[in-house]
């Protein structure tokens, strides 16, 4: 897992809005966890307070079968990851491999290779299926239906399309019309999305608002941050220690980029009540707040930007 952690490379996408670009990643990553994978590569960008792809915290994965069987092993390690932004859409097909025998043991006479492939099928979904989809995940979000995930500022535009709304209570209402929430819940997002706003900002963005506060005042530690936790907590003692922290990130991190003033500024920055140990509730938090900080910059960035690119955001 660390070689690809340390092998994957986001530089192509440098300068593009990668809210609007439908990625999909495909490779043998040798992890049987393709979460864990995800988690400890958003957590380490995290704590070091970097910019992530959103592929490591809005994507999901064609379902496959065990996809290498040998005499030493027999596990699922190869994946094609995409999207989970509403702009990609799996399609069903009868081209994937059939799962082996157990008693089978590749390569063999029919697979040359030790790894089975993995095939999946997409089509480009329209921008209104993609509105909805965006609003629908902002609405259940903010409401606590769902684990809040961070949303880029692009996400949240196209989500204010299929509510729209002049205030609160109308876009409250257009979200049941919607079928995106219940009637109960109706008083509840209104509430919710009623934020103060500055005369200059953009329509959107009290929605925007809304979603950041509901992403801060999560609590307790969700299963990504779960799964980073264990990771980082080398003895599995419930805590990590500054020693681990340090092996952890002089593992996965290059030479070029690791020191041991870093390790100091990220453990000071989230061992937060000073006992010489991180909790997973300062984990947690740590990486809220990270999430929340993303959303901020690319709120900030969109804005700036927002002359030059018409109608974005």
């Amino acid at each position: 897992m660390i070689q690809h952690e340390r092998a994957v490379n986001f530089d192509f996408l440098t300068g593009i809005d990668t809210a609007e670009v439908p990625a999909i990643v495909a490779g043998d990553l040798n992890a049987e966890s393709l979460q864990e994978v995800t988690a400890v590569a958003g957590a380490v960008c995290g704590l070091r307070d970097l910019d992530v792809h959103p592929l490591l915290f809005a994507s999901n994965e064609v379902p496959s079968p065990v996809t290498s069987q040998t005499m030493r092993r027999k596990s699922r390690i190869d994946y094609v990851v995409f999207s989970d932004n509403g702009l990609l859409e799996r399609v069903d097909d009868e081209k994937a491999p059939a799962p082996l025998d157990d008693a089978a043991c590749i390569p063999d006479a029919t697979h040359p290779s030790d790894h089975l492939p993995v095939i999946g099928s997409f089509r480009f979904a329209d921008k209104a299926a993609r509105s909805l989809f965006c609003a629908r995940h902002l609405v259940q979000a903010i409401l606590g239906a769902t684990a809040p995930r961070p949303l880029l500022c692009g996400e949240v535009a196209l989500a204010f399309e299929a509510l729209g709304g002049r205030g609160a209570a109308e876009t409250a209402r257009n979200a049941y019309k919607n079928g995106l929430c219940a009637e109960g819940d109706v008083d509840k997002l209104r509430d919710a999305i009623d934020v103060p706003r500055d005369d200059d900002e953009l329509p959107h963005l009290f929605l925007h608002h809304a979603h950041m506060a509901a992403l801060e005042r999560s609590v307790g530690v969700d299963a990504a941050a779960r799964l980073a936790f264990r990771f980082f907590d080398r003895d599995d003692d419930g805590f990590v220690a500054r020693g681990e922290l340090f092996k952890t990130l002089e593992t996965i991190l290059p030479a070029d980029v690791f020191s041991e003033a870093a390790v100091d500024r990220i453990f000071a920055a989230v061992d937060r009540d000073h006992d010489g140990k991180i909790s997973p509730e300062e984990f947690a938090q740590a990486l809220r707040h990270a999430a929340g900080e993303r959303e901020r910059r690319d709120a900030v960035s969109r804005r700036d930007r927002r002359g030059r690119l018409g109608s974005a955001c």
